[in-house]
């Protein structure tokens, strides 16, 4: 996947793919990519995609106004950042269906995401609010609520299980690599575990307004 521009171009990269848990709960979920440390999935390490954080907003938000036989069946949620494409020099954003071969082969889950998808895309609102999510677990549901009833669009997210890797050198790439200014960090105070210290540390001399899920 690292050489799709080379066919395409610059544009915005969307992955429809399968979506994979132990769980087995039904799910569409949505995310960015990229590895804060060891890139066991793709990718390379200690390294994130570019991304748009108005392109996921605008996704979910659609995914979520869809009334048919698939709401209340499947949970809507945004997942942590984890895997590659990350050497990409254009936004990467991945929705997903699953958790199962079950879900995989429902066609109307299919639809669903199709019809998001186009909506979203359509729409192409821009927000003023964009915020990196640092803390908590891999479906974040804080930050599902916020996405859905505040004006921040968020970016990444990175879980609490991925915080011994979170370092100046990581918050500057994720600065970097938006395609809209991070103004906002959005910490779930209760989901850093013993990184406390070391995010708030961080987060004081970035010069974004930090705000507490």
């Amino acid at each position: 996947m690292e050489n799709l521009e080379d066919q395409f171009g610059s544009c915005s990269y969307v992955f429809i793919s399968r979506h994979r848990a132990e769980s087995g709960v039904p799910s569409l979920t949505a995310h960015f990519t990229g590895n804060f440390g060891p890139a066991v999935f793709g990718g390379r390490p200690s390294e994130v995609s570019y991304y748009c954080p108005s392109l996921l907003k605008n996704y979910f938000l659609a995914l979520n106004s869809l009334t048919d036989d698939v709401t209340g069946v499947f949970q809507l949620t945004l997942e942590a950042t984890h895997h590659g494409p990350t050497s990409l020099n254009s936004p990467v954003l991945f929705v997903e269906l699953g958790s199962t071969e079950e879900q995989w082969r429902d066609p109307k889950a299919a639809e669903k995401v199709a019809r998001a998808l186009f909506h979203g895309i359509s729409d192409n609102r821009s927000y003023g609010r964009c915020a990196l999510g640092i803390g908590g677990t891999h479906y974040p549901e804080k930050f599902n609520r916020m996405l859905l009833d505040t004006d921040i669009a968020f970016g990444p997210i990175i879980p609490k299980y991925s915080l011994m890797f979170f370092n100046e050198d990581i918050l500057g790439q994720l600065l970097k690599k938006s395609m809209e200014p991070i103004t906002l960090a959005v910490v779930d105070a209760k989901g850093l575990g013993k990184f406390k210290e070391t995010v708030n540390g961080i987060l004081q001399t970035s010069g974004l307004e930090v705000l507490r899920a």
